[in-house]
């Protein structure tokens, strides 16, 4: 009995020696990776890369976990994230395990995440596009939008600090990258302007155009509303006008129109000054007849005159040329005849029509018709030496307005006469 008991005393002895031994024996794991700098747990102890510990023989288990950096101008806060990806064996288990027989050496690979913030200079909240845990895959690209909000027109964005425009931007994110979208506050137009016809004017025409100025400091597109009546409260005539005239017809003689433009660039609008204009009177037609004589005395000056009015006389505008084609009058000095003329030789066909000489030559004219052009016959008569001076055959018009607008016409008797 006592030979038994002393022969498992000495088993149980060996046993635990034997296991103690095996418990003792060491040796040293290594964990590399790329980048370093990972957080890795080692049967639950945290470690960070690189790590080299001494471990007991056996099982053991790895683990990567993902691992958070600042890195840039956050202020501080964590934005860039590493995420486990492969072993340099080829294995992908993460947690692994591991037995520990000798010196061990492990490697891994981690991706590079980095996180997008996008904020804008009017507190406008904006939206990140949607990624895992709010990071990106470093050198992925990614398309930012800056929102549209009332009342204000985006500029540019602010990326890391640095200056650019485009709307959407696709940003590659080689760095945790923050962007600001610049906005500008849209303000509403510049007051319309530079009305035609002028401000007050009188003997406007019963068709006429409208125009104005406009301008937006937004650099955005204008439509107008054109306000038009004859009263100083006008109505609504035309809206949505995208250009800065309209043209009226048929309105009424003699009448005083009242009109305001308001311009809108689609956020705000401005509303012009009230403006007014009044249209000639009713046309009436007849006819003038009469006669022309040339005064022949010691003066060439026309005295005075015995002034003719109708009611029926109506002067129309005039709107053919401004001469008589192939026609020019030709000045001589005193006592120069048209005949001598002949005397120069002449690169075109032409004719003496009439002759008008006073007394004391101070009228020495001919009406001439020529074979070519006015220019080219003035310039010709021009330079004969006995010529005084050569100019077309003008037309000339009476005026179609009942009184000039010269401050001082009431002083000037001939022109009533006239």
């Amino acid at each position: 009995m006592k030979r038994n008991f002393l022969f498992l005393s000495i088993a149980i002895f060996v046993i635990i020696i034997v296991l103690s031994s095996c418990f003792l024996l060491q040796s040293q794991l290594t964990v590399s990776s790329s980048p370093q700098g990972i957080n890795i747990l080692i049967d639950g102890a945290l470690y960070t890369t690189p790590v080299s510990t001494n471990l007991s023989y056996g099982l053991h288990t790895i683990q990567v976990i993902p691992t958070y950096t600042t890195i840039g101008n956050y202020a501080g806060t964590q934005n860039t994230e590493y995420l486990f990806s492969s072993w340099s064996d080829g294995s992908t288990q993460n947690p692994r395990q591991i037995n520990l027989t000798s010196a061990q050496n492990y490697a891994f690979t981690a991706l590079t995440y980095y996180k997008l913030v996008l904020g804008s200079n009017v507190g406008s909240p904006m939206a990140t596009p949607v990624s895992q845990n709010g990071f990106y895959l470093a050198g992925s690209q990614v398309e930012i939008s800056a929102p549209t909000i009332q009342g204000y027109l985006f500029e540019y964005w602010i990326v890391n600090g640095q200056t650019t425009t485009g709307n959407p931007l696709t940003e590659i994110l080689n760095l945790p990258t923050q962007a600001t979208a610049v906005y500008a506050q849209i303000v509403p137009p510049i007051q319309p302007s530079n009305p035609q016809p002028l401000n007050g004017e009188n003997g406007v025409s019963t068709n006429v155009t409208l125009s104005w100025y406009g301008s937006d400091p937004n650099n955005l597109s204008l439509t107008y509303s054109l306000y038009f009546g004859t009263t100083q409260n006008p109505p609504l005539y035309a809206s949505g006008l995208t250009t800065s005239s309209y043209n009226i017809s048929n309105l009424n003689y003699s009448t005083t129109y009242y009109w305001y433009v308001v311009s809108n660039n689609g956020y705000g609008s401005t509303q012009g000054p009230l403006w007014s204009f009044t249209t000639s009177s009713a046309q009436q037609y007849g006819t003038i007849n009469g006669s022309v004589s040339v005064y022949t005395g010691q003066s060439a000056f026309v005295s005075a005159v015995q002034p003719q009015n109708s009611n029926t006389w109506q002067i129309q505008r005039y709107t053919g040329s401004d001469y008589v084609p192939n026609q020019v009058v030709v000045g001589f000095k005193n006592g120069i005849k048209p005949e001598t003329l002949s005397a120069y030789p002449s690169p075109f066909k032409y004719q003496i029509v009439s002759t008008l000489q006073t007394p004391n030559y101070m009228v020495n004219a001919s009406l001439i018709t020529v074979s070519t052009s006015v220019e080219r016959a003035i310039n010709y008569f021009k330079s004969l030496p006995n010529v005084s001076y050569a100019e077309p055959n003008y037309i000339v018009h009476a005026l179609s307005v009942p009184t000039p607008n010269d401050l001082y016409y009431s002083n000037q008797w001939n022109l009533s006469d006239i």
